[in-house]
């Protein structure tokens, strides 16, 4: 069979399909049950993508609040190591110098 046959046979066929159908008193609604069906999903598809998007949008805020939130406290804890090592300075100073002046203690190894 050619092309052409087989075009030829398929249209026949559907022909006879069709007055069958409507012979016996087919009802022409349950042919379309197939596209309600996917609409319906495609619609449950779509709220489904919407909720993602929103949820997506309410995950990103979120994250970024708790990134403004932590990079604050950083920055409040970066100012207070600086005031601490400022007030420090100058006590370790003191004892830096203190130890490099103190004499060594002699040495408890015995010789043998």
């Amino acid at each position: 069979m050619n092309i052409e046959q087989l075009v030829k046979r398929q249209e026949a066929l559907i022909a006879d399909m069709s007055k069958s159908l409507t012979a016996r008193g087919f009802d022409a609604a349950i042919l379309a049950r197939p596209i309600e069906m996917q609409e319906r999903r495609a619609a449950s598809i779509e709220g489904r993508i919407a909720a993602l998007e929103g949820a997506k949008r309410d995950q990103a805020e979120a994250i970024e609040a708790e990134i403004g939130a932590l990079k604050a406290e950083l920055k409040t804890l970066n100012q207070t190591m600086k005031k601490d090592r400022e007030l420090l300075a100058p006590a370790l100073k003191e004892k830096k110098s203190a130890v490099a002046s103190k004499p060594k203690a002699p040495s408890r190894t015995k010789k043998g």
